[in-house]
């Protein structure tokens, strides 16, 4: 059986830190050999890939690369430039601001097209925010739901909430969300105010940063001593 068709090129899913300014910590070495034949990379913002790229020691080699924003979507001439680049042979990346691309992050519907027109798809690894504050909640980890960001519209989040907390009881299963760092503390308010008195939160804030912490409490616990997340970067999981 032929996997793959005649398209040479293939394409790079590449992670980048979640912050940490110490880059070996969390991208594996070796990472800035798939770059050789990398004519086009499809990034957030061209600021945080440049960075990324001189910090793989890929400063000099700047000038090979065509940088494609992702920013407003992936819109046909964006899928169309991966479709040709692909076609002609040259090699494609996707680079995200933080953590894996098309986690959470841009990306999937460009890896939908690489795939249907018979390229191969390299995932690197790297750091996901969301797996390593699973990893280190204790929670159930065969059954779990990521639910990206809730409403912005406290009343329609609360009922989000109510939901997610009635799955954990009903069904045994984590529930996870993110949330703009400056609107932490609402959400924050929010999950104590909705979930059950005895429903366990894990707050994973900054990970892999110098100031990373991760902590688990119940509803009671976290109103008895709530700490200040605000403007920083949290993982929100909930467990029974």
């Amino acid at each position: 059986m032929k996997l793959f068709m005649n398209v040479k090129g293939r394409l790079f899913l590449v992670p980048n830190t979640l912050g940490s300014e110490d880059i070996g910590k969390s991208i594996p070495q070796g990472i800035a050999d798939s770059f050789e034949n990398v004519s086009v990379i499809f990034v957030e913002h061209e600021k945080v890939a440049r960075r990324l790229l001189i910090q793989l020691g890929l400063k000099a080699h700047l000038d090979q690369f065509e940088l494609v924003s992702m920013k407003q979507g992936i819109n046909k001439d964006v899928g169309n430039k991966l479709t040709s680049t692909l076609n002609q042979g040259k090699d494609a990346a996707i680079i995200s601001d933080a953590g894996c691309p098309a986690i959470a992050d841009p990306g999937n519907e460009l890896v939908q097209i690489a795939h249907r027109i018979g390229a191969r798809v390299i995932p690197h690894s790297g750091p996901s925010s969301i797996l390593l504050a699973l990893m280190a909640s204790g929670f159930n980890g065969q059954q779990f739901a990521f639910h990206g960001y809730l409403s912005k519209d406290s009343s329609s989040r609360k009922n989000q909430i109510r939901v997610l907390d009635k799955r954990v009881h009903q069904n045994s299963q984590t529930q996870i969300f993110i949330e703009t760092p400056y609107r932490n503390q609402h959400v924050f308010s929010d999950l104590l105010s909705e979930c059950q008195k005895k429903t366990k939160i894990c707050l994973a804030v900054n990970l892999t940063m110098e100031d990373e912490w991760i902590a688990v409490n119940d509803v009671e616990g976290w109103k008895k001593n709530r700490p200040d997340i605000q403007k920083k970067q949290c993982i929100y999981l909930i467990y029974k």
